[in-house]
This record gives C-alpha cells, sequence and structure tokens, in this order.
C-alpha cells in the first residue's frame, strides 16, 4: 500500500543524493525503483511519503488506522495484540494467549479473561478506523493483515528484495533495499508490552536486525568500502564479542585496508575470549580466513559487482556452500548407505560413460530431508574434491528462486566474474555446465518444488553428483534414485531425545518419551521441538510435556519454538493447494476410520469418483496424505495424526455444519452401499432394512472397489466399518446406521468372524427396538434362536 507516485520517487533520489560521500557513489537506481516499497520506506525516512504500515512493532506498539492512531489501549489488550501481529495472518489459540498473558501460569479465568480483552480490542481498532482485521477461528483468533499493512512484512519484503539482488551480483542495488529495511526500525521491538514471551520474541526481532547489519556491511564490503567499515564494524564487535561473522567482517576489513597486522590481532583476542567465555576455538570459517589473511590469498580481495568491470578471477576455485550440518543428527542408516551407493565412487574421465548421479530425497513438511541432505553432502565432502554448491530452491511455497538466479549464483561461486555472467537464462545454463565440465563437484538442491525446477541446475559431466529435495517425488528426474524420507522410528526418536536433553530423562519415564514421539507422529521437526523444550527447562519431565500436548485443539500451538513451526510447514503446504484439495483434505477429518479406500473422497467431495480420486492423489503427491502399499490389493490411505489435527482446525472457518453433515451422510451411504453389495456377492443374507436405505451404486464405481472380491474388501473394511457404524450412531444418523450395521453384521457372519457381528450389533441398537429386528432376523434366517437371544 503505497502512497505517492513517480514525481514522489524521482523527489526522493533527488533527495538520497544528499547522503554522505562515501556512499554516494555506490548508490544505484538502475533497477530498484521498480520495487516500489524500496522507494517508499527510504522517502519516508527523509520525510516523503511512506509506505501505509497502519501496524508497527519494529519499536513501540503503534496502530495508525484511517481515524488515527488507535486510543490508548489496557496493558493486556496490547499483548494480544502484539501477539496477533507478530503471528500475522494466523491462527492464535486461546489457550497460547493466555499462556503470554500470564507468562505459562494463567488462572482459571483465564479464557473468560481473553474473550473480554479481545472484544475490547475490536472496539478499539474499528473506531480506529481499521474495521474488525480480528476474525474467530478455532482454536482462537487471527488478525488479517494484508501486504504493506505490517512493517515486520515490509521488512522481510525489502531483505529478500536485498538479498535476491546480492545473489545477482547487483551489490548496490542490494544496499539500498538493506538501507531501506534499516529505516523501518524505530527502537527495540515491542518494548512497551509488558509479557515476557513477547520481550522474548522482541529479543528474536533484534536478531534479524542485526543479520541485516551483517548482510549491509557484507555488501559495504563486496563493494571495496573496507575502510569506511571499520569503525562501524569494531563498535558491534564490541557489544557482540562471540558473533563470528561480524569478527571475520572486521578481519577482512582491516586486512583489505592495509592494516594486516591488526586484522590478526583481532583473530588472536576473539580466540582468548572464546577460549575465556565458552571454552572452545573459533569455528572453522575464522580459522580459515586467519590462514588466508597470514598468507595474502587473492580470495580476500573484493569481489566484482556486475558492471563494475572485469578483475582476474582463479579459474579453479572451489566452492563450499554448505550450510553447517547438524550436530546431533541421529538415525537414517538406510537412507545414508543408498546415498553413498549412487553419489561415492565418481567415475574418472577416462572411465566408461556414465550418467551423474542423483538422489531425490522426497517428505512431508519436517521429516528432515534438508538436515539427511546436508548431513550426505558433508560426510561425502572428501569425494568432490572440486567443490559443493547448494541453494534453497523455495519451492514448497510455490514461489520458488528464478534459475537465472540460481545459475547466476553458482557461476560466481565457481570464480565467473560479475559481468561475465550472460543475461539469459539458456546461456547461463551452458556457461554452468561448462565450468562444471570434468571437475569432481556435488550439487545440492534444496526444497524443489517439481522436476522443471531442476533440469536447468543439472550438470553435465558424469563426475558431479547431485541431491535434491522435495515434498513430491521428483519421479521423471532422468536416473534419479528415489528415496522417501519417512518419519523416525521409536528408536531412532529416543535417540534423538537422547542427544539433545541426555538419556537419562528420556528413560526415566520411557513410556511417556515414546507417547511423545508418537504424538509428533515420529515427525523429525516435532520432536525436535519437544526436545528443545525440554532442554530449555531442565525441570520439567517428558510426562509434563506429554500432558500439554495430550489435547489434540492445542498440540500444534505447542509445537512451535524458537523459530521452528510445525503449523506453518502445513501451512505452507496447504495454501499451495488447488480449492478442490484443500476442501478434500478437509473433509478427510471427518472420515472415522484410521485407514480408508479411494473411493472415499467421491463422497466427501460430492465428485465423480474417477476426479476424486485424481484430488486425492494430489494431496498423496504433497506428502499430506500417506499411502499405504498393500501386496496384491489396492492402497489405503491415512491421514497423519498432525495433518489430521491441523484438518480439522481449518474445518470451522471454512465448513459450514450443513455442508460437513451432507459430506458425512453421503460417506455412510456409500459405505452402506459397498456393503450391501460386498454381501450380495459373498452369497450371504442381506437384511432388508440395508437393501432398503442403500443408494444406488452408479456409473461403476462400486465394481471398481469391489473387484479384489467382497471377503477382501471387508477384511480391509470391517475397521472403518465398526468406526462409521459408531459415527452414524454418534451423528443423528440412526436408521443409515442400523441398516449399516445389519449389512456389516451380515458380511462378519458370512466371513466367520463372530466378534466383528457382536460389536456391530451393539453399536446402533443400543436401548433401540427398531434397531433389534434386522439383527435378530439375521440369526433366524441362520437357524440359531438360542444365540440370536443371547447375543440380542
Amino acid at each position: 500500500m503505497i502512497d505517492g507516485g513517480i514525481d514522489e520517487q524521482l523527489g526522493f533520489q533527488r533527495h538520497f543524493s544528499a547522503i554522505s560521500a562515501p556512499r554516494q557513489r555506490f548508490l544505484s537506481w538502475s533497477r530498484l525503483t521498480l520495487d516500489p516499497l524500496v522507494v517508499a520506506v527510504l522517502g519516508a525516512s527523509m520525510g516523503g511519503r511512506s509506505v501505509t504500515n497502519r501496524f508497527k512493532i519494529l519499536g513501540p506498539l503503534e496502530v495508525i488506522g484511517s481515524a488515527g492512531p488507535i486510543a490508548p489501549l489496557a496493558p493486556r489488550q496490547r499483548t494480544i495484540l502484539a501477539v496477533l501481529l507478530l503471528e500475522a495472518n494466523r491462527i492464535v489459540s486461546v489457550n497460547r494467549l493466555a499462556d503470554t498473558l500470564w507468562n505459562d501460569a494463567p488462572p482459571s479465568t483465564a479464557r473468560s479473561q481473553v474473550l473480554i480483552c479481545v472484544s475490547g480490542l475490536r472496539r478499539a481498532l474499528a473506531d480506529a478506523g481499521l474495521g474488525d482485521p480480528v476474525v474467530t477461528r478455532s482454536p482462537g483468533y487471527l488478525l488479517r493483515v494484508a501486504d504493506g499493512e505490517l512493517d515486520l512484512q515490509t521488512f522481510d519484503h525489502l531483505i529478500g528484495v536485498g538479498r535476491a539482488a546480492a545473489d545477482d551480483g547487483r551489490l548496490t542495488d542490494a544496499l539500498t533495499a538493506y538501507d531501506a529495511a534499516n529505516a523501518l526500525w524505530r527502537g527495540d521491538p515491542l518494548s512497551d508490552v509488558a509479557s515476557r514471551i513477547v520481550r522474548s520474541a522482541g529479543v528474536a526481532l533484534a536478531e534479524r536486525r542485526l543479520v541485516l547489519d551483517e548482510n549491509t556491511i557484507q555488501a559495504r564490503l563486496d563493494l571495496g568500502d573496507h575502510q569506511e567499515v571499520i569503525g562501524d564494524l569494531m563498535r558491534m564487535v564490541a557489544q557482540h564479542p562471540l558473533r563470528e561473522r561480524l569478527c571475520g567482517q572486521l578481519m577482512l576489513a582491516l586486512y583489505r585496508a592495509g592494516r594486516q597486522a591488526e586484522a590478526l590481532e583481532t583473530y588472536r583476542t576473539v580466540r582468548r575470549t572464546f577460549a575465556t567465555e565458552l571454552g572452545l576455538e573459533p569455528g572453522e570459517d575464522l580459522r580459515e580466513l586467519e590462514r588466508q589473511i597470514l598468507t595474502g590469498e587473492a580470495v580476500l580481495h573484493p569481489m566484482t559487482p556486475i558492471g563494475a568491470g572485469p578483475v582476474a578471477v582463479d579459474a579453479e576455485v572451489t566452492p563450499h556452500m554448505l550450510p553447517a550440518a547438524v550436530a546431533d543428527f541421529t538415525g537414517r542408516d538406510k537412507a545414508m548407505a543408498e546415498m553413498r551407493d549412487v553419489l561415492a565412487n565418481r567415475p574418472a574421465p577416462t572411465g566408461p560413460p556414465r550418467g551423474i548421479g542423483i538422489v531425490a530425497l522426497a517428505g512431508r513438511a519436517g521429516a528432515g530431508k534438508t538436515s539427511l541432505a546436508v548431513h550426505a553432502a558433508h560426510e561425502l565432502a572428501d569425494e568432490f574434491p572440486d567443490g559443493q554448491l547448494y541453494v534453497t530452491l523455495g519451492g514448497a511455497e510455490g514461489r520458488g528462486v528464478p534459475t537465472g538466479q540460481v545459475l547466476a549464483r553458482f557461476l560466481r561461486a565457481l570464480g565467473v566474474n560479475g559481468d561475465d555472467i550472460p543475461a539469459g537464462d539458456e546461456e547461463r545454463a551452458e556457461l554452468y555446465r561448462l565450468r562444471l565440465g570434468d571437475r569432481r563437484v556435488l550439487v545440492v538442491l534444496d526444497d524443489a518444488g517439481d522436476e522443471e525446477q531442476v533440469r536447468s541446475l543439472l550438470p553435465g559431466g558424469p563426475r558431479c553428483a547431485v541431491i535434491v529435495t522435495s515434498r513430491p517425488r521428483l519421479a521423471s528426474l532422468p536416473g534419479a534414485r528415489l528415496i522417501d524420507v519417512d518419519v523416525l522410528t521409536s528408536t531412532e526418536g529416543t535417540d534423538l531425545l537422547s542427544a539433545v536433553i541426555g538419556s537419562s530423562r528420556v528413560y526415566d519415564d520411557l513410556s511417556s518419551s515414546l507417547d511423545l514421539i508418537r504424538v509428533c507422529d515420529g515427525l523429525p521437526l516435532a520432536v525436535r521441538i519437544v526436545a528443545s523444550r525440554l532442554a530449555a527447562r531442565p525441570h520439567w519431565t517428558t510426562a509434563q510435556l506429554l500432558d500439554r500436548l495430550a489435547e489434540p485443539r492445542r498440540r500444534l500451538a505447542e509445537l512451535a519454538y524458537a523459530g521452528w513451526d510445525v503449523r506453518a510447514g502445513l501451512a505452507a503446504d496447504v495454501a499451495a493447494l488447488e480449492p478442490v484439495a484443500r476442501r478434500l483434505l478437509r473433509r478427510l477429518s471427518i472420515v472415522p476410520a484410521a485407514d480408508f479406500g479411494d473411493w472415499v473422497a467421491g463422497p466427501l467431495l460430492d465428485e465423480p469418483d474417477a476426479d476424486a480420486r485424481d484430488v486425492l492423489e494430489t494431496l498423496v503427491d504433497r506428502q499430506l496424505v500417506a499411502a499405504v502399499r498393500l501386496s496384491g490389493r489396492p492402497a489405503r490411505y491415512r491421514l497423519p495424526g498432525l495433518v489430521a489435527v491441523y484438518a480439522r482446525d481449518l474445518l470451522a472457518g471454512h465448513e459450514t455444519p450443513a455442508d460437513l453433515a451432507a459430506a458425512r451422510r453421503r460417506t455412510l451411504a456409500a459405505w452402506l452401499r459397498l456393503a450391501v453389495e460386498a454381501a450380495r456377492r459373498g452369497r450371504g443374507p442381506v437384511p432388508a432394512v440395508s437393501v432398503t436405505m442403500a443408494p444406488e451404486p452408479g456409473n461403476g464405481w462400486v465394481d471398481r472397489v469391489l473387484m479384489t472380491g467382497a471377503t477382501a474388501w471387508f477384511d480391509a473394511e470391517r475397521h472403518g466399518l465398526i468406526a462409521a457404524v459408531r459415527q452414524a450412531a454418534g451423528t443423528g444418523e440412526r436408521r443409515l446406521g442400523q441398516a449399516l450395521a445389519a449389512a456389516a453384521a451380515a458380511l462378519s457372519e458370512a466371513a466367520g468372524t463372530r466378534g466383528d457381528w457382536r460389536e456391530f450389533s451393539a453399536v446402533p441398537v443400543a436401548g433401540d427396538g427398531d434397531g433389534e429386528a434386522p439383527m435378530r432376523d439375521q440369526y433366524r434366517r441362520d437357524r440359531r434362536p438360542c444365540e440370536s437371544a443371547a447375543a440380542i
């Protein structure tokens, strides 16, 4: 939401030219004027018209509507508003709001007090001319914020613009975007909100600003502005003496300014500080920088920004772009063995022709694909002495990094000067393959959206190898070894817990520890979150945290910690779906069976069988529904536990009670139709009440579902049928439930599963004379009157 037009932009450029001389020569508007947020934010910082940040948290909390600033809020209202803004456009549970207001010790009246505070907050927002952006969504509330209305969102956008420009070699443009992001800050974030939990979130925001400062310094260093940044760096290192990146930047600036001795003395000071404060040596990157300063290596000199002219670069630059490996990585032995088999021992240049080795890791959000890929890449680094390339492609959220941008980044890492990088994507891809040639380089492509995003980034030489991670299985990548990254086993889960909190806390109450892993679905991200929460609270037992996770409506709120958030990954996956797929996912959460056949999609959506099954397979591709392969039989499907919790959370805000009741009724009726037809084909008696209530089969879908035989179908569905009968009894579908129970009882009798018969007969007829007759008739037809009387 931007005020002003091109006149303001041009006026701002004239104003901007008054900036101090050392920075003047670097500023460029050749491309960034295309991003209006950069212009608007920097214009506002110099007195011009501005981006309309109605909600501001990068400093004291401010809210400005069309009628002016919001009236002063009560402290608890300010706290609730702060939390809703920190989680803008995401649901915040009432329980979490209560925990925040009373620092994890809410009173018994907390819920009612939260409701009163939210009501007052709504009135204040409306009075300020902001309408009613607070939306009630089970199990709490969300605050609707449009693009550009929240200063934190604008900040994140500008950081993204800056990073993209830096990755593309446009360092002056990156610096301009960073300046715009910095201009949004008005002081300590949320400094006027009296909540320990909110203050902790403010500390995390301040950390993001420090990263911005580091990025800004790096851009200035890369532009050759080393002399001018030394003073700022000395001040920042004094404030953050254990911040290795800042320390390294100061060493580099001093070295480039011809002050090599001071650069080395800075390292010695840092080393002493680390030894005194932490009992550790500085990290590998800082130690390597000291070595390079001692030897005066050319790689320490500034890079060449695009358009600044050529500089001689070593043609055999060895890139090392891998992020740090997870120190407490556990399990995944089978996957690691497969990866070694594909990636290790690449052929010699004179050996027989062979394609590049490709491993494609697929799994749901939080399954640990990135951790596995990075761990394997570090373990196999010696197999690739010519370097390792790494990039996050951002495919999961449907906003992938452009291929040309990735290629430009890789080319620079391989030693190509900025102005030697071609403009077109095809030319960049050709140069990329040429630079790799017959070198042994490992390429890690993290978070790919699909095969198309990957193909142009594949090397041409057979001595290279590639690791790709993605949500869907990238089955069409030629020659790729497809590896599904599944959830952790119980042993792997306890190993991970033990690595973080110590084995004694895990095995003191092994039952609760195993239950923790179970309620986390064995999902590595979720297990790591609970492990980190336990590590942060050594006075908690595993049983105490398990109790907090026991209530499904609270579970996802509890599975968020220190920037990790299971709900966020699920939300990104669901947001990328088509509307019909989102609708099916929501409605699958009302299916009572633990697993189900693909036929349920049709009645849930009220769509033709084939079309609905295609939608279901989309959910399988996105790892939101699990498909269980069975030998010689159709696959069964299930909603993973945390996905089911999230899908049920979505019901209240997106489905009417009438729509849900109709979907449930259609699904129960479809179960009845299948049970009746299976009983007929099994040559058993079919109760009249079941035949009367069963809908017509229609369109041949019943034949498809029963093609493996009535007995096989009943064997797969009998637990689901029991659950369906119970659901019918509990949701007012009494007659439908009785008909389904009668048909299922006939099937179970024919199959010889007497226990199932009794369970079917017991559920719908308790205290209901109308339902007893079909059960009694079933037994009388089979001439077992005594057993009939005893059973009923």
